[in-house]
Order: C-alpha cells, then sequence, then structure tokens
C-alpha cells in the first residue's frame, strides 16, 4: 500500500472511500439522524435550541462518524457499534468544551475542529493537548485548512441550495478528507 503524503492524500482517500463506501455511509446516515432535532429546531427557527441540540447531539456524533473513519483509514476492523461507543465515550468531555468554544467565532471553530476532533479519534489525545495541537496545525498546514473549510461551505451550499437528500452523503464524504488530511499532516510533522 502506499505512504500517505501529498502526492497520494486524495487517491488514497478516494480509493478508501470506494473500497468502504456501505460502511461510510452507514456512518453518514447515522451522523444525519442524530442532525435531524438540531435541523427541526432550525427549521421552526429556534436558534437557540438549535445550538443546544448542535452542542449536544452535533458535535458528539461528528466526533463518533469521525472515530468510526478513522478506524476505516488505519486498516482497523469495526462495525457501527463502534460509532455508537464513540459517541458514548466522547459526548462528556467534548459537550463543556463545545458549549464554550462555540461564542469564539464559527471559522476558527471550524478551523480547529478540522483538526482537533481527529486528533481525539487517532490518538486519544485530551480536549486541551487536541485544541493545542490543532491550533498548531491549522496555522501550519494553511492550504489545507482553507481547502476543507470552503469544502465544508461548499457542501453547506448544496444541502440548502441544492437538495437537503445531500445531508445523508456528504459528512460522511467530507469527513474521510478531514481525517486523512490531519494524518497527512501529523505525517509530515513526523519528517520534519
Amino acid at each position: 500500500m502506499d505512504e500517505l503524503n501529498a502526492a497520494t492524500y486524495v487517491r488514497l482517500t478516494v480509493a478508501a472511500l470506494w473500497d468502504n463506501l456501505p460502511q461510510v455511509l452507514l456512518g453518514g446516515i447515522c451522523f444525519s439522524l442524530l442532525c435531524a432535532p438540531a435541523f427541526v429546531l432550525y427549521v421552526l427557527d429556534l436558534p437557540y435550541a438549535t445550538l443546544v441540540a448542535t452542542i449536544l447531539l452535533v458535535w458528539p456524533g461528528w466526533t463518533a462518524l469521525l472515530a468510526f473513519e478513522a478506524a476505516i483509514l488505519e486498516g482497523r476492523k469495526t462495525t457501527l457499534g463502534d460509532m455508537i461507543a464513540a459517541f458514548r465515550r466522547f459526548w462528556p468531555p467534548f459537550v463543556w468544551p463545545a458549549l464554550i468554544i462555540t461564542g469564539a467565532g464559527g471559522l476558527l471553530v471550524l478551523a480547529l475542529a478540522l483538526y482537533a476532533v481527529p486528533l481525539l479519534v487517532l490518538h486519544d489525545q485530551d480536549i486541551s493537548t487536541a485544541l493545542r495541537n490543532s491550533a498548531i496545525l491549522a496555522s501550519r498546514y494553511l492550504a489545507n485548512t482553507f481547502g476543507l473549510v470552503s469544502m465544508g461551505v461548499l457542501a453547506g451550499f448544496a444541502v440548502v441550495y441544492v437538495s437537503p437528500a445531500f445531508l445523508f452523503v456528504l459528512p460522511a464524504v467530507c469527513g474521510m478528507f478531514i481525517v486523512n488530511n490531519c494524518r497527512l499532516a501529523l505525517a509530515q510533522e513526523e519528517k520534519q
């Protein structure tokens, strides 16, 4: 198998996505179900309730999805039960910091989450270490960070302006790129 590097990142991510598509889509559907309460509250124009539902369900659900996908990308045997266990495991340490971070600003939080959540699931770092390391990685790999944020914004536009059905596919696809980007950044850091 090829080594993960800047030249092989997209090819290896797409290959892993294709080889594990049923599992990835199942994980994406489970994540979408966790997002449903926040989506309904958003449609009902209840912004504070939406924020609470997002913090209580969406963020831990996203963490569980990335833990599931990290296992896939690392070639470990994983099941949907592992995703559920990851949701339970990451829920308590993730909810309180998410409440605090929410007020810090949307793009900053998104840029940090692109690295912090994969660091949590790949290396079981505590939240403060993961946030510190994510700030370092986000600032060192600005092009990667900007590209992933842009991909998330485009995915959001696709859901809002093309079809809400994309909610069942795009989070899982974006998650594969996010986890493998973090793995790539860490591999490049180790070489330095």
